[in-house]
């Protein structure tokens, strides 16, 4: 009876150290999985960093390139070609669209932080229900365990206890570390989003104050454009009107400001011409040919103005030449290949090229004033 009461002791004391051992062994496997989930906080932990860094360069990019932005605006402030603004107004979309990319990169990153705090949450409330767990199954079999059993459950509880204390303290610590990046990072965002759209509303003010500048002088153009159409229209009857903002000039020219100006370019020669004691054929046919050299120059300063129009134009001069050539070498091959048999052919094929050149001579000699005078007018 002793003998079969102590092996069913020995059994009882047998499955109570299994189940300790169980318990060890579940609890090393939640340490093991804790661990893992703070490894995997730390790495989430240094691709946010990561992104946060490469954001806040994307940033200083952008501040520079609205520095880059505002020193050219300065440097075209006083200038009123349209062509600089056109850039700058491209420049200033441009530096909206990655203003935009950046909010939404900044959102994004935001998400990721609550994503991260949601999982170290999670390991949180992990933690803590295996240390629940292991408490629960720690005081069901203490009053029947043992001494043996006791002391070494007691002490793997309190070594798992240790560990699940450092992990969850370590926890604590990249979380902390990560708020306070989060915190930092925000601010910086924050201070770099201020500063951007200071810079362009500065921008911003600045082209309307372009826009306004270049509204007054078209304004001032138009009016005298409108002054020198009525000098030239009314033959110095009606007085000229002042320009508006050319105290300046007026003040250093004097009286001469008050005089009738005249355009030079739309006074054709057929008015001088035709006054009084200039009525005759001559002096008419003088007007007729003023007034051809008054289109030959305006399509002289057009080509001289235009690149795309002189192209296009001495293109067109060129493929005529060249044009010109192989009708002259097609014509002098056919000539060729029937002269031998058809002589009254080849003659009136002589007389047709000899009248071809004769044509293509009267082109030339007339394009030649034309050349020249855009010659001239390019040189001058």
């Amino acid at each position: 009876a002793t003998k079969a009461k102590s092996s069913e002791e020995n059994q009882r004391l047998a499955e109570r150290l299994r189940l300790t051992a169980d318990t060890e062994m579940e609890l090393r496997r939640e340490l093991q999985i804790s661990h893992q989930g703070h490894l995997d906080l730390q790495e989430r932990v240094a691709e946010l960093t990561g992104q946060l860094e490469r954001a806040e360069a994307a940033y200083s990019e952008a501040a520079r390139e609205v520095g880059s932005m505002s020193l050219r605006l300065n440097d075209l402030e006083f200038k009123n070609d349209s062509g600089p603004e056109d850039l700058l107004r491209q420049e200033l979309t441009i530096a909206k669209e990655r203003c935009n990319d950046l909010d939404a990169h900044l959102k994004e990153c935001t998400w990721m932080r609550d994503y991260a705090l949601q999982q170290a949450e999670e390991a949180r409330l992990q933690v803590q229900k295996a240390e629940e767990a292991r408490a629960l199954q720690a005081e069901s079999p203490k009053a029947a365990r043992p001494p043996e059993a006791a002391a070494a459950g007691q002490a793997a509880s309190e070594e798992t206890e240790m560990a699940l204390t450092s992990a969850r303290e370590e926890v604590a610590a990249m979380r902390e570390q990560l708020e306070k990046l989060i915190a930092q990072h925000s601010a910086d965002f924050q201070q770099q989003a201020d500063l951007f759209r200071e810079e362009m509303s500065y921008l911003k003010r600045k082209n309307d104050e372009k826009d306004r500048r270049l509204e007054i002088l078209t304004c001032e153009r138009n009016a005298l454009r409108f002054d020198s159409n009525e000098a030239s229209l009314g033959g110095g009857s009606k007085p000229s009107r002042e320009r508006p903002s050319g105290g300046t000039r007026d003040a250093t020219l004097g009286d001469k400001a008050k005089e009738h100006l005249v355009d030079l370019e739309e006074l054709s020669m057929k008015e001088v011409l035709s006054a009084p004691g200039q009525g005759s054929a001559a002096g008419t046919l003088k007007a007729f040919l003023a007034d051809g050299d008054v289109i030959l120059r305006r399509f002289s300063k057009l080509l001289f103005q235009s690149p795309m129009t002189r192209r296009i134009f001495y293109g067109y001069i060129l493929l005529m030449h060249i044009w010109i050539w192989v009708v002259l070498h097609r014509a002098a091959e056919v000539h060729a290949a029937h002269a031998a048999h058809t002589p009254l052919t080849a003659a009136k094929g002589v007389q047709n090229n000899l009248s071809l050149a004769a044509q293509l001579q009267l082109i030339a000699t007339t394009l030649a004033p034309l050349a020249d005078a855009s010659k001239a007018e390019i040189l001058t």
